[in-house]
């Protein structure tokens, strides 16, 4: 007998159902909340190159210009630096802090702006290590600093005032005296001034006095340097203990006085003194 076989087919149906896409594109701008770096700060001139460090030499009775040179960079770009200042963070000169300000500063590139600044130390400023201290901030008031250091070095100086002391016409055993002051506009009357930045003792010395047929011995002047007495002039050098301090406008007094010794022919007579400021 035959077996019939059933054979069922089923078909498959394949339905593909299309879908409509779009897309949209996503961007973000990061930005980051370091604030400016103080990269670097250079103080010129270095007067000494022989020592280590920055040496600044000060200027006889005059100022000393020192420029301060400060590298500042800002990830976020150099236009969100927004102050920059400097300060001393170690010694106090007279002038005060230097005025750096962002209107002292230039593009480097697009990170970095240089800023430049001159300051005057006075020649009375201390000598001390000095140290400056840059800060910059960016609009978000987040700040970055540097410093640099320098040495003001010891200046040991001063001025007499007075070209020529004048004795006028003396007698033949007679003594004189000429008296100094401690103004520096009076230049008959004798005055030293401190223009360093140290104490200062001063050495002085004298020619004998000499005259067109004659000559006598530099003894017979005296000076006196301040209040400490008078003392013979000497062709040597001789220290006179004066401790005079420095400051804008530091003097002292000069007394000189002259004995004209018997048997000095009757001419004019000549003497140079020159005095030597040491540290007191």
């Amino acid at each position: 007998m035959k077996e019939k076989i059933l054979v069922l087919t089923a078909i498959l149906a394949l339905v593909c159902v299309y879908v409509a896409a779009d897309s949209a594109q996503m961007s973000v701008t990061v930005t980051s909340t370091a604030g400016p770096t103080v990269d670097s700060v250079s103080i010129t001139p270095d007067d000494d190159f022989s020592t280590v460090g920055i040496q600044v030499y000060p200027v006889q009775n005059s100022d000393k210009t020192i420029t301060i040179t400060a590298d500042i960079s800002d990830i976020n770009g150099w236009d969100d630096i927004s102050t920059v200042s400097a300060a001393f963070t170690s010694g106090n000169p007279t002038n005060g802090n230097p005025t750096m300000s962002i209107s002292d500063c230039i593009m480097a590139d697009a990170d970095t702006i240089t800023c430049t600044k001159t300051y005057d130390m006075t020649f009375y400023d201390p000598a001390l290590t000095y140290t400056i201290e840059v800060t910059a901030k960016d609009a978000s008031n987040n700040q970055g600093t540097g410093t640099a250091s320098f040495d003001y070095t010891t200046l040991i100086a001063l001025e007499l005032d007075a070209s020529g002391i004048s004795f006028g016409h003396m007698d033949i055993g007679s003594t004189r005296d000429v008296f100094g002051d401690q103004s520096m506009l009076t230049v008959h009357n004798a005055t030293i001034q401190n223009q360093g930045n140290g104490i200062i003792d001063v050495f002085h010395s004298a020619t004998n006095f000499s005259g067109f047929t004659d000559s006598f011995d530099a003894s017979q002047g005296e000076i006196q340097v301040g209040t400490n007495g008078y003392t013979a002039l000497s062709n040597s050098l001789t220290r006179a203990d004066l401790d005079l301090v420095f400051g804008a406008s530091s003097t002292e007094k000069i007394d000189f006085r002259l004995t004209i010794p018997v048997g000095a022919l009757p001419e004019t007579y000549t003497s140079t003194v020159t005095l030597t400021a040491v540290i007191g």
